[in-house]
């Protein structure tokens, strides 16, 4: 095998994690992962497709190292550190898991080798479009698509867990329709390890696919077969590049990569047609899966429908707090995890070829007294009254529209097929307060644009937000948040090299501000005096602190601070400031403007963040009368803007902001408690 024809998953970084202590996000081998699993916070790609498929291979190794588990874990010993026996397997069987080479390949089948098709290696990545899929955020061909060797092995370990139907011959994965996988989560990756681990204690281990890749699925699946099943048989076809290319994936450079790959389905006989039984550890109604009769009755987590959630922004409150209490009652059923309180669930959401997308929630389950039960108990309530009173409500908000008789009677007798009676029955299923039903007709005669919806928000969106700060306020209004944030990780003071750039920055006279106003937009390399202007404000500051701001994000700051230059005050944090200023609003629909555009700025690629920006400095400039913002922060949380959590993090807090939880008596222009900085 060739030396540039290497590459070993136990020996070669490709997993990113971020390191519990120091906050240190890097890709690591599966030989560091479990040396340093007890330093470890989590495996954190940003994507939660590669959270789960990554953890789940970790505990299919662990489990094939150990296949001794004791029944529940120790909570003292739950984050140390592994055995140095894990590591001595692994070497030994370092083989194994070889991403190339003429013989044995991980999870890869030489009898499809010189397969007469080939096909593009994105097929592997969900987020890549292929073939016609052309309306896409993601602006690819086929034939340019490179994937790195680390960009390879997360696409092979996502194909047990994620693998849909893709055409004829190509069946879905062991657990058909991906499910609502559920995943208990500890303060390490060595405690998230271990937690899964102790649940697949007495289960038979079976071969893992980096052994044997073509097992059928018959009779009892033992563990390791379950969890690393292959749906398809791959061959990489790998290319030294020559200049090198970018990943389609990750954005790395690449000299060994792939782009094209054999890509087939499994034989009809791997599936027998007697069935096949498969409980997988992180699907909690297969807990209760013994006997057909029995599955019916097993708990099931609600699949949250995507397309709700992205129009009628008040459908998470219901839906969430209905998951919450499927959620209870599914960890009953597992002993080694009653009581705990971390889970991370992970919602594959599909609808065949039309679109499919991934929603993670990270929750915390306790027993603190919050109400929850009562919340559940008024759900169920609602649930059995709903239907009733919503057909009464129908017809009168649609008679209400008709200006004559005849006109009433053809529209409430024609309910079920009007389009306007199906969209109102959906937004009024939803209400703010859950099992709260206002008096509509008295509503429709005081104010009968408040039964409706800005159309344009609610019908519009042909994409679907990552992030809503409408579904945040129905969620804090319930007392559930979907996720848990640490705050402290983005309260931080700013480094020493953040705050002497903003120092400088605000030291900058008029002339030079106008300079930097009218770059708005530009790179930086396209003004030779722009550039050597900010060259002259960076360069020093970066020689002095490692912890200056990257270039490209100084370069950001630059623009929007000659756009607004609002004066410096730590603790003004932007999403804050903005809130507040949709509370000194004039109107409901500024208001909600405001709020509108600010979700679309949580939605927005850094690349394109400039625009809105500015739009959100300005509008704090315009309604209110201390304007100020903590720069230093606001070039911190930039840096790190592809972060999922930054962007809750700020849409938590313009939530908390906007709706505090106490309200101080009078005014709805009180100040909250958070609007005493700055």
């Amino acid at each position: 095998m060739s030396e540039h024809h290497s590459f070993n998953l136990l020996r070669d970084p490709w997993i990113p994690v971020l390191y519990k202590d120091t906050g240190t996000s890097k890709r690591v081998s599966v030989t560091e992962a479990f040396r340093d699993a007890d330093k470890i916070w989590r495996i954190d790609t940003g994507n939660p497709l590669d959270t789960l498929a990554g953890t789940r291979f970790l505990l299919a190794l662990l489990y094939w190292c150990e296949p001794d588990p004791p029944d529940s874990v120790d909570p003292e010993s739950l984050n140390k550190p592994f055995p140095e026996t894990i590591l001595e397997k692994l070497n030994q069987n370092a083989p194994l898991f070889e991403l190339f080479g003429d013989k044995r390949r991980f999870y890869q089948d030489p009898g499809v080798r010189n397969a007469k098709n080939r096909h593009p290696v994105t097929n592997l990545i969900h987020e890549i479009p292929s073939g016609r899929n052309y309306p896409h955020f993601v602006h690819v061909t086929d034939e340019d698509c490179v994937l790195s060797p680390a960009a390879c092995a997360l696409g092979l370990i996502r194909l047990p867990v994620f693998t849909t139907v893709g055409g004829q011959g190509k069946s879905y994965g062991i657990n058909q329709t991906p499910p609502v996988y559920v995943l208990p989560e500890a303060e390490t990756l060595a405690g998230t390890l271990r937690l899964s681990w102790v649940a697949l204690r007495g289960r038979k281990p079976g071969i893992p696919a980096w052994e044997d890749s073509l097992q059928p699925l018959e009779g009892e699946i033992p563990a390791l077969t379950g969890l690393t099943w292959l749906p398809r048989r791959v061959w990489f076809h790998e290319t030294v590049f020559e200049p090198s290319r970018q990943c389609a994936f990750l954005g790395e450079s690449v000299s060994l990569g792939v782009s094209e790959t054999a890509y087939e389905g499994r034989a009809k006989e791997d599936v027998k047609k007697d069935g096949y039984h498969w409980r997988d550890p992180h699907v909690l109604s297969d807990w209760n899966r013994e006997t057909t009769e029995a599955k019916k009755d097993a708990v099931k987590l609600p699949h949250l429908k995507l397309t709700d959630l992205s129009k009628y922004p008040d459908a998470t409150a219901r839906q969430w707090l209905e998951g919450i209490t499927a959620l209870r009652k599914a960890v009953q059923s597992v002993p080694c995890w009653r009581g705990h309180a971390d889970w991370l669930i992970v919602d594959f959401v599909t609808d065949q070829a039309k679109f499919l997308d991934a929603l993670a929630f990270r929750v915390r389950l306790d027993n603190t007294g919050d109400g929850t039960e009562e919340k559940e108990q008024v759900i169920e309530s609602w649930q059995k009254n709903r239907g009733q009173v919503l057909s009464g409500l129908q017809r009168t908000i649609i008679a209400a529209q008709a200006r004559t008789d005849e006109e009433r009677k053809k529209r409430t007798g024609g309910l079920k097929k009007s389009n306007l009676a199906k969209f109102l029955h959906v937004q009024t299923a939803y209400p703010t307060e859950t099992g709260r039903m206002p008096e509509w007709e008295a509503l429709l005669d005081t104010a009968p644009q408040a039964l409706y919806r800005n159309m344009q928000r609610a019908l519009a969106p042909v994409f679907f937000a990552d992030i809503s700060v409408r579904d945040i306020i129905g969620q804090n209004r319930l007392g559930q948040i979907p996720f848990i944030i640490d705050r402290n990780r983005y309260d931080q003071p700013s480094g020493k090299g953040v705050k002497e750039f903003t120092r400088r920055l605000a030291e900058q006279k008029e002339g030079i501000l106008s300079l930097l106003r009218g770059k708005s937009g530009a790179e930086i390399d396209r003004d030779p005096v722009a550039f050597d202007l900010f060259t002259g404000l960076w360069w020093p500051i970066r020689q002095a602190h490692k912890d200056a701001p990257r270039r490209h994000i100084a370069w950001l700051a630059c623009k929007l601070y000659g756009w607004v230059p609002l004066e410096d005050s730590t603790g003004c944090h932007l999403p804050d400031q903005l809130a507040r200023a949709a509370r000194r609003a004039g109107s409901e629909q500024a208001r909600d403007s405001i709020i509108d555009r600010f979700d679309l700025l949580l939605n927005t690629p850094q690349e394109r963040l400039e625009p809105e920006l500015q739009w959100a400095l300005a509008v704090v400039r315009d309604y209110l009368d201390r304007p100020a913002l903590d720069w230093g922060k606001l070039i911190d949380h930039l840096s790190v803007w592809k972060r999922q959590s930054l962007r809750r993090y700020w849409a938590l807090r313009f939530a908390e902001t906007l709706y505090p939880k106490k309200e101080a008596a009078g005014s709805s222009e009180t100040p909250s408690i958070q609007e005493t900085a700055g």
